[in-house]
């Protein structure tokens, strides 16, 4: 009888291990999928310059001095993005105009769904397909 209370406890003890791994890793993974994605890539500058303090020895000057020229760099990025989407959506709803005028009508709803931005978050990999 002792025997067996043994193996019970045992056994009780490795499931309860398996749950709470299973648990645990599932709850992590979720979690870090989901601050990965809401959070978006970084901006290059920030890559660089994450790179380059590693890479480098920088002193607290030095550094203040680097981080001070990638906020300069970060900004101009932007608003050189910010100056240059209109005139890409613009070429995008020209070559979308384009083929509605050279495709019969029937293609038209097909050509808008195709050139529709996704309904799927940026970075994330787009949802399965029906069945």
């Amino acid at each position: 009888m002792n025997k067996w209370k043994i193996w019970i406890v045992l056994s009780m003890f490795f499931i309860s291990g398996m749950a709470v791994g299973a648990v645990g890793s599932t709850l992590f993974t979720q979690y870090r999928i989901k601050h990965m994605f809401s959070s978006g890539p970084p901006f290059p500058e920030k890559r660089l310059a994450r790179h380059l303090m590693e890479t480098l020895d920088l002193s607290p000057e030095e550094a203040k001095r680097t981080k001070i020229i990638f906020d300069q760099l970060g900004n101009d990025l932007r608003n050189l993005r910010d100056k240059t989407h209109p005139l890409i959506t613009a070429i995008f709803d020209k070559a979308k105009t384009e083929l509605k005028q050279s495709l019969p009508k029937e293609r038209h709803a097909q050509i808008d769904k195709a050139m529709s931005p996704p309904n799927h978050p940026p970075f994330a990999p787009p949802p399965p397909p029906p069945f």
